[in-house]
């Protein structure tokens, strides 16, 4: 049973690449607006680090083969 389980991590391994958008980090930094308040006179953009949405924040995503 120990081959086929090597034999079977093996091919889930082979079929993930990591995800473009987040270069295998899982996180990405984002902006986001702050609108303005009584106490600052203009909104300003912040930015904040977020799960990538590609990948789930997994950092891998399944391969496309190339046949299709």
């Amino acid at each position: 049973m120990g081959k086929v389980k090597s034999w079977m991590e093996d091919l889930r391994e082979s079929a993930m690449t990591s995800c473009p958008d987040c270069e295998g980090d899982g996180r990405v930094e984002v902006e986001y607006a702050v609108p303005h308040n009584f106490n600052r006179d203009v909104g300003y953009l912040d930015t904040r680090m977020e799960d990538c949405e590609t990948c789930s924040g997994y950092g891998e995503i399944e391969r496309e083969d190339e046949d299709e």
